[in-house]
């Protein structure tokens, strides 16, 4: 039968390893805004407001889900070359799709609204956990509908590509700013909450002491 050819089967879990990769990053994100050392590593991102590069990003997406693809070549070779290429293909849209909204949010063309961005701009605990995707939080009832303007889209599919794509350094400042701004857990040694809150709402690094003992 036709459904059992080889590229048949691999096409089939291409297909579902989208849908799997899109749900997982949807509720890995959900999971990171609990309580626990999950929520207050998310914080550190949060409190930067920036992405890590595409680069960076798909990296720390493609690693714990290589375990899986791996996994994927038990029952047959085309389920697993299958699975292994669509989820990888995902993985590699949704660190583009999250650099974008750290970056350009106004190209994020495929949502009515980058879901992302607006998670990230009103400082949402709750709601808006997509990232490339924004169906999984409409389906389970975390989409929050915030203000936003679309703006005409570009000619030029060069803008497209004028991200972020390499990982870059944080400078010692930065460093010193997270460990000692509110959202790390325990440190309030430097910076109050409040600030570290203000500061990412300019996007900026919130003010650390400068003395030392």
């Amino acid at each position: 039968m036709i459904w059992q050819h080889p590229a048949w089967v691999a096409l089939l879990a291409a297909a579902f390893a989208l849908i799997e990769g899109s749900l997982s990053e949807y509720l890995i994100h959900r999971g990171m805004h609990r309580r626990g050392w999950a929520r207050r590593r998310h914080g550190e991102h949060h409190m930067m407001g920036t992405g890590q590069g595409w680069l960076g990003e798909f990296r720390d997406y493609v690693s714990p889900a290589l375990p899986f693809c791996v996994l994927t070549f038990i029952p047959s070779l085309a389920i697993g070359i299958g699975f292994s290429a669509g989820l990888i293909a995902y993985l590699a849209f949704a660190a583009y799709a999250h650099q974008l909204q750290h970056e350009r949010p106004q190209l994020v063309f495929w949502m009515k609204a980058p879901v992302h961005h607006l998670h990230h701009r009103h400082h949402m605990t709750r709601h808006n956990f997509g990232i490339g995707l924004d169906v999984w939080d409409r389906l389970f009832g975390t989409y929050q509908q915030r203000s936003w303007q679309p703006q005409p889209l570009p000619r030029d599919p060069r803008e497209w590509l004028r991200i972020q794509w390499l990982p870059s350094t944080p400078v010692a400042d930065e460093e010193a700013a997270l460990e000692e701004s509110g959202w790390r857990a325990g440190a309030e040694r430097g910076v109050p909450r409040a600030a570290a809150r203000a500061a990412h709402e300019s996007g900026r690094a919130a003010p650390i002491s400068r003395t030392r003992s």
